[in-house]
């Protein structure tokens, strides 16, 4: 009697541990899985390279001009959140208390880091969290916030520079297509309002757009993304609203 007593204990105490490691782990059912690269990286066409040739002339450089100030910017300032979160793609998630969390180490410039990205679901879609930490340095560092749409389909990230200036440095906001491309995406920089918007068009001969605004002056560039060749339109730069064009040899040429 005593031995069938002493199995029941055992059993209820088994199935509770069961039950209780059910609600810990979702399963594969609820996993969150990590948003593509594509969702924080622009892509920056300077209009550089081609077949070769190693610089660009007139409208094409001008053009680039406005895409690299950019693309240096998110690569010096930001380099540590992305390369934090270009790293914990290629890892695996686990479970916890504190949602999906994809944990991972990584070195930039000699210096070694922590990273925690975290996932949980709410009502308004997966919200985003990275964590970074410095031995010795700082701890738990918010280097990058973020919100998923439920359908996945758009989003935006907040990223920020550093524990010391832990002001926003950029916000993204982004969207994808029925194709799954990131036709849309858009980096505003808080220190002035500046942005970028890159937009791939319907049209069949430009098919890339840019818009942007950098201390008060706007400008716009359209381009081939095939081919290269494209337009740039600048007021205050050309002293008209005109389309300035250059070839695909990066040569200024006549807009057709």
């Amino acid at each position: 009697m005593r031995k069938i007593v002493l199995m029941v204990v055992l059993l209820a105490g088994q199935l509770l541990i069961s039950c209780s490691g059910d609600d810990d782990d979702p399963g594969s059912d609820s996993r969150i899985d990590i948003l593509p690269a594509s969702t924080m990286l622009m892509e920056f066409e300077t209009f550089a390279v081609n077949n070769g040739r190693q610089e660009s002339f007139g409208n094409a450089i001008r053009a680039g001009g406005h895409i690299s100030s950019w693309k240096k910017f998110m690569d010096n300032d930001l380099n540590m959140p992305i390369t934090a979160y270009l790293i914990s793609t290629n890892k695996d998630a686990a479970y916890s208390d504190e949602g999906w969390a994809w944990d991972t180490e990584f070195k930039l410039e000699g210096e070694q880091y922590t990273s925690k990205l975290l996932a949980t679901e709410s009502e308004n879609g997966v919200v985003w969290e990275m964590l970074i930490s410095k031995p010795g340095s700082f701890e738990d560092f918010t280097a990058i916030q973020g919100l998923s749409a439920p359908d996945r389909k758009s989003g935006t990230w907040s990223l920020f520079k550093h524990p010391v200036d832990s002001i926003e440095a950029v916000k993204i906001h982004w969207e994808e297509n029925a194709e799954g491309i990131i036709n849309h995406m858009k980096y505003t920089a808080h220190r002035d309002g500046s942005y970028i918007e890159y937009t791939i068009t319907d049209e069949s001969i430009y098919d890339g757009l840019y818009n942007l605004l950098n201390n008060g002056n706007t400008a716009s560039v359209g381009w081939n993304r095939n081919k290269k060749y494209g337009w740039i339109t600048e007021q205050e730069y050309y002293q008209d609203d005109q389309r300035h064009c250059w070839n695909i040899s990066f040569e200024d040429d006549e807009c057709e």
